[in-house]
């Protein structure tokens, strides 16, 4: 079984960085969290797609547990892993396009979506397979449609 993830010290590591001007060495970590905050997305959204596709055996608590765990991820204050002046653009050691900023309504609307569709997974996780594949194709979306206008390609 696997364990939740525990969400604390990134967290934690994510606060340091205060709404005010920040320094270089302050972006590059913003960045690193954020990446870090990513692959822990990534994580959970593999164990409940792997199901989704067939790949693993469904498992209702441990598609719950991914499901929470991307709840929790969602709910974070993503501000403060992303400080204007860490864009692709500015550094070039993140994907995160220059839009995040100049289009800040846009990433917040889909951050919005993003919480909502995470709830959404929540509540059918572990109500059986064809309700898991339903709310993970809706997870899908959600990502895809920030990465598309936010996030630059390989």
């Amino acid at each position: 079984m696997i364990k939740k993830i525990k969400i604390l010290p990134i967290m934690l590591s994510s606060l340091f960085i205060a709404a005010g001007s920040v320094n270089a060495a302050d972006l590059d970590k913003a960045v690193e969290i954020r990446q870090s905050y990513m692959q822990m997305i990534a994580f959970n959204m593999g164990v409940v797609g792997n199901m989704a596709k067939g790949k693993t055996d469904y498992d209702a608590q441990i598609a719950l547990d991914a499901a929470q765990n991307l709840a929790l991820l969602s709910k974070m204050n993503y501000q403060s892993m992303w400080p204007e002046g860490s864009s692709n653009s500015d550094l070039g050691n993140t994907r995160s396009k220059m839009e995040i900023w100049t289009d800040a309504a846009g990433f917040a609307e889909k951050h919005t979506d993003f919480v909502r569709r995470t709830d959404n997974l929540v509540s059918l996780a572990n109500k059986g397979l064809g309700n898991l594949r339903s709310a993970v194709k809706e997870m899908g979306g959600s990502c895809g449609g920030c990465h598309q206008g936010f996030r630059t390609k390989k």
